[in-house]
């Protein structure tokens, strides 16, 4: 980003999700990836006969510092170790070297539903703004995410709708805690993120409230 702004004076408006750059205010104006405005899944399965945790996402690498794939891969291996039988992956890219892949799917949410956690990292961290369909389509799916990713998500998405994993300093103490919460417990969780997908704080994240970024961008009536 910032070693391609000098590119940035060719054009009048830039679109952008990058909070570093929307303070600068001037040409650069507020973009979201557009997520689903259908009501989240109802769930298939209750509490006690879903699996613990699953993830799903592609086996990628990157030397980037701010890299989250290694993270994801580390969480992941943890957790083949301590609970094999409670935790599935999906994505494109592994190979059998981990015992806990399950190939790709069909329909995400549909499988994402029989898990009460997802794993959900996104590719890299310390990017304000920068928020994809990974802690979206878990809502939706009626699973509670475990997030990692932009350093001001509390900012975008409210606090108790989500796992945050950077309040663990390890994955052993994560996974101590997803096993601790009761049903209760997470299904006040549920229920929290249910509330935000029909709230009006939401629309910002659909189709229609990117168009409506767009038009004010762009000044249209």
């Amino acid at each position: 980003m910032h070693t391609t702004k000098k590119n940035h004076s060719t054009f009048k408006v830039i679109f952008t999700w990058s909070k570093d750059l929307l303070e600068l205010s001037g040409r650069y104006k507020e973009l979201i990836f557009p997520q689903s405005d259908t009501l989240p899944v109802q769930p298939s399965l209750q509490f006690h006969d879903r699996k613990l945790i699953c993830n799903f996402s592609a086996n990628k690498t990157s030397s980037h510092p701010d890299e989250l794939y290694t993270a994801r891969i580390k969480t992941i291996k943890l957790l083949e170790q301590h609970c094999p039988e409670d935790f599935d992956h999906y994505g494109a890219r592994w190979t059998n070297e981990y015992k806990s892949w399950r190939g790709k799917v069909d329909n995400k949410l549909a499988t994402m539903s029989n898990y009460r956690f997802n794993l959900c990292y996104e590719n890299a961290k310390n990017l304000r703004g920068y928020l994809t369909e990974k802690i979206f389509d878990a809502f939706h799916a009626g699973c509670m995410p475990i997030y990692l990713g932009a350093p001001d998500i509390e900012d975008m998405i409210p606090l108790n709708t989500f796992i945050d994993r950077r309040k663990f300093s390890s994955d052993v103490e994560l996974l101590e805690f997803l096993r601790s919460v009761d049903e209760t417990q997470w299904k006040t969780l549920i229920e929290a993120a249910r509330q935000f997908l029909i709230s009006d704080e939401y629309q910002k994240y659909t189709a229609n409230g990117m168009f409506s970024l767009l038009k004010t961008g762009l000044k249209i009536p």
